[in-house]
């Protein structure tokens, strides 16, 4: 009986839990309540490994760096301003992080994308998108194609700033101005650098698929 009623408290907890926004759950967190933090990972765990492995291009590395988040995230939580969306500031530590790692692979001087794109095998992105086995088989296929290659390659081509924004904007679809507290950079700017972004895809895409009707 009495571990009955334990599982129903607990159960009940959770579901009080569940029903609160990501900055209450962030003051709860704060204040000691491992289950208010452990309910944020499990909103946001996936999401910060999809945003990250658009910016690097590497499942293994984005799950570490998603790993990474949480980390700063519990080891920062005395440090987070409640009058700022949650997200805004998870997004920021993931944002630095992939970053960082963009940095050092630099450094490091790695192989061109477009050429570990062209060693993939076949089932790559179903193996190591995270989106791709939710994806319809003509949006699979495409991504294992040579367009999807090419649309790949010239994401990756964008300075890291331009393709950080190009992400959140339009595969993250954050708003201008939230995308503006993550980066620090002012939504004037934002807006040059989406447009210069967009123009430059836009040339690279038509270039390619020109060559593939000629």
């Amino acid at each position: 009986m009495q571990s009955a009623t334990s599982e129903m408290i607990h159960s009940n907890a959770r579901d009080r839990l569940v029903q609160l926004d990501d900055n209450a759950l962030m003051l709860f967190a704060r204040n000691g309540d491992g289950d208010a933090y452990m309910e944020l990972v499990r909103r946001y765990k996936q999401l910060m490994v999809n945003y990250v492995y658009r910016l690097v291009w590497d499942y293994d590395c984005a799950t570490e760096l998603a790993q990474e988040v949480f980390v700063r995230l519990f080891r920062n939580i005395d440090r987070y301003d409640h009058r700022l969306k949650f997200s805004t500031w998870i997004y920021k530590i993931a944002t630095n992080l992939a970053l960082d790692e963009l940095r050092r692979r630099k450094r490091r001087q790695t192989q061109p994308f477009s050429r570990e794109i062209e060693s993939l095998p076949d089932d790559h992105a179903a193996r190591h998108d995270p989106r791709a086995a939710h994806r319809p088989d003509p949006e699979q296929a495409l991504l294992r194609s040579e367009a999807g290659q090419a649309i790949l390659a010239a994401l990756q081509e964008l300075p890291a700033d331009h393709r950080q924004l190009f992400v959140l904007k339009e595969m993250e679809q954050l708003p201008l101005e939230e995308i503006s507290r993550i980066t620090g950079v002012k939504v004037g700017t934002l807006k040059s650098r989406l447009f210069r972004s967009r123009e430059f895809l836009r040339e690279r895409l038509t270039g390619y698929f020109h060559r593939g009707q000629s």
